[in-house]
Parts: C-alpha cells; sequence; structure tokens
C-alpha cells in the first residue's frame, strides 16, 4: 500500500456540490464540512499551501520540499462566494459566510441571479423551492440554457424554470455587478443595450477559475486557458510522473462532477500498476465523447445529459442528484459514517 500525501489550505473538505442548498438552508453545513481524519487508511494531510512542483518534490510556502515517487495535481478551482470558499478559508469563517448569504436572502423580496450556467440554473431552483414567494430572475448573455449541450436540455431546464416561477432574461449582458464576489444590495443592474433589472439581492455566479496561479512560468508546465496540459495519461508532458486532475486539468471534459468521476478510477488504476512494477494504463485516457451533467432544480425537478447525450427529466435527476446532493458518496469517499 502505498504511503500517500495529501496537501490542502483548508481545514475541511467542503462537498460544494451541495453548497448551494446551504445557501437556502444553512442546516446543510454540517453534512457538506467534512473532516480529513479518516481519509487515508496510511499516510497523512499536511495544511499547507503548495508553492512549486517538480518530478519528485513538491515545495511548500514554508519552503519546505516534501518528496514523492508520483506527483498529482488537483488545485481545483475558485468560485464566486460562498458556493466555494476562498482557498484558505476554514470551515469556521466559511460558515459564517453562508449564515450570512442566508440572512439576506431570507428578508429579500426579489433576487437577480447573473449567470446562467449549472450554479446559476440550480441557484434558481433552489431559492424558489425554499423561498416561493421569493421574486427570481435569472440573466445571461446568451440566448439559451447551457449552449454547449443538447437543445433539449436547454427546453428541459426552461419549463423546468418556469414550473418553479422563475424569470429568464436570457441574451443580455449585465454591464455592473459580475465582479461581486457575494451577495450585495439592493442594486440595480444594467443592461447591454439599455434596460435594468432591479433587485434586493444580487448574486453574480459567472463561472470558474482554475487554481493554477501557483504553476505561471514553472519549466515543464504548460497552462492552456488557466489549465494544466496533459497528455493521453493525465502526466504533464514535461514532467514525469507528475499527474493533474479534476478542473485544473486541460482535458475534454467540462468543468463538473462527470469528469472526475471518470478521471480518478483512470489514473488510480495507472499508478497502482507503475507501483507494482507490472506498468500502468497501456490505453489513453477518454472523455465522454458528449458533455455529461446532472442539473437539478429544486430537489424533485431538473434535467440530465447523460452519455450519448440522452437527455432525462426530473425523475432521473432526482435520483441522481437532486434529492440528496451525493453527500452520502462524498461522506463514504472520506471514510466517514452515515449521514448526520
Amino acid at each position: 500500500m502505498a504511503d500517500v500525501t495529501v496537501i490542502e489550505q483548508r481545514d475541511r473538505f467542503l462537498h460544494n456540490i451541495a453548497a448551494i442548498r446551504a445557501v437556502t438552508d444553512p442546516s446543510w453545513l454540517d453534512r457538506i464540512l467534512l473532516p480529513y481524519d479518516t481519509l487515508l487508511p496510511k499516510g497523512k494531510v499536511v495544511r499547507a499551501e503548495v508553492t512549486g512542483v517538480e518530478p519528485g518534490s513538491v515545495t511548500l510556502a514554508s519552503g519546505q520540499k516534501l518528496e514523492a515517487d508520483y506527483v498529482v495535481l488537483a488545485p481545483g478551482s475558485s468560485y464566486a462566494l460562498p458556493f466555494k470558499p476562498a482557498k484558505d478559508e476554514g470551515h469556521v469563517a466559511y460558515r459564517r459566510r453562508v449564515h450570512a448569504a442566508h440572512d439576506r436572502l431570507r428578508v429579500a423580496r426579489a433576487v437577480t441571479i447573473i449567470g446562467a450556467g449549472p450554479v446559476g440554473i440550480e441557484l434558481a431552483g433552489e431559492i424558489k423551492h425554499a423561498f416561493p414567494h421569493t421574486e427570481v430572475t435569472l440573466l445571461s448573455a446568451h440566448d439559451r440554457l447551457l449552449p454547449g449541450y443538447s437543445p433539449r436540455l436547454d427546453r428541459r431546464l426552461r419549463k423546468a424554470l418556469a414550473g418553479k416561477g422563475v424569470h429568464l432574461k436570457l441574451g443580455h449582458r449585465a454591464l455592473d455587478g459580475v465582479d461581486a464576489l457575494e451577495p450585495f444590495g439592493p442594486a440595480t443592474v444594467h443592461l447591454e443595450g439599455g434596460g435594468t433589472v432591479a433587485a434586493d439581492l444580487v448574486f453574480a455566479v459567472g463561472g470558474a477559475t482554475p487554481n493554477t496561479g501557483f504553476l505561471a512560468g514553472t519549466p515543464g508546465v504548460e497552462l492552456g486557458k488557466g489549465r494544466i496540459r496533459v497528455d493521453e495519461h493525465l502526466q504533464l508532458p514535461g514532467m514525469s510522473h507528475v499527474y493533474a486532475i479534476g478542473d485544473a486539468a486541460l482535458t475534454a471534459d467540462t468543468l463538473t462532477i462527470g469528469g472526475i468521476e471518470r478521471q480518478v478510477p483512470y489514473l488510480e488504476q495507472h499508478l497502482k500498476g507503475l507501483i507494482a512494477g507490472t506498468g500502468g494504463q497501456t490505453q489513453p485516457y477518454q472523455a465522454w465523447k458528449s458533455p455529461v451533467i446532472v442539473v437539478p432544480v429544486g430537489p424533485d425537478g431538473g434535467a440530465s445529459q447523460l452519455p450519448a447525450s440522452l437527455v432525462m427529466g426530473r425523475w432521473v435527476t432526482r435520483l441522481l442528484k437532486g434529492r440528496t446532493l451525493m453527500v452520502g458518496k462524498a461522506r463514504r469517499n472520506l471514510g466517514l459514517g452515515a449521514e448526520v
């Protein structure tokens, strides 16, 4: 069994898939802020910041170097607060941030969400489920929902949002408010070409940013759109036995849980073969041939695009994600027991 060291800046794992629901119901925080105590049967978790990487070692902000036969880069991505915490934010501070957002949301009469990607869509559904009398407007510069996916998914999601009473303003780019990282209000959002949207509270959820700044200028590391270029085995082309997975890896996978669910088993088998001396994976890593995504609109609604561009509605979406938001799986991955 390999001796594994995990280097992480935060003091808890955040199961951020459920962070959207926690803003509408903070009791979910107890289910999704998870300790690392039982993660590794052999190894350790080090709370630190990585500032450098090279074959055979990583360098910490303290100057300490940790040696390793294999290095896996999984720095993830940053997102609008409070849907992901700051990179080094402790769980106590993050709890306060979520409760503050909830307190503002609870008294808001009208909410505008800037950005109709998966987070914006899910947030709109969660708000209308928890606060059905709150007016919610979902604003996007695109003229359809999730343009990288099947038009059937767009139609299903529009129907689900309309059923919740969410107002869609597609094809309208916001001129201000898009740089806000946490809820603010009241505010009037000005639209390109004229017009405004007034709200007591605005959430700006424009997209994820890979956490790869610490790699800029590193010999052997190539970044494309902020993501780490990897070869067919998820290895960095210029760095032997250094791999990258997740949001920060430049693969054909979309920035969703579907990509990491496919990458982790592949790299696990590859590394086990190398460690055992039997050789790693001979077949190249294959992303989904068509993008896969599951988008709840509240606990019981939404739509999903599965492999082969199969689009399913609320029953499948509820089963796959909407009801439990995969909390049980996250707890099992960290060696924890049943949900609290």
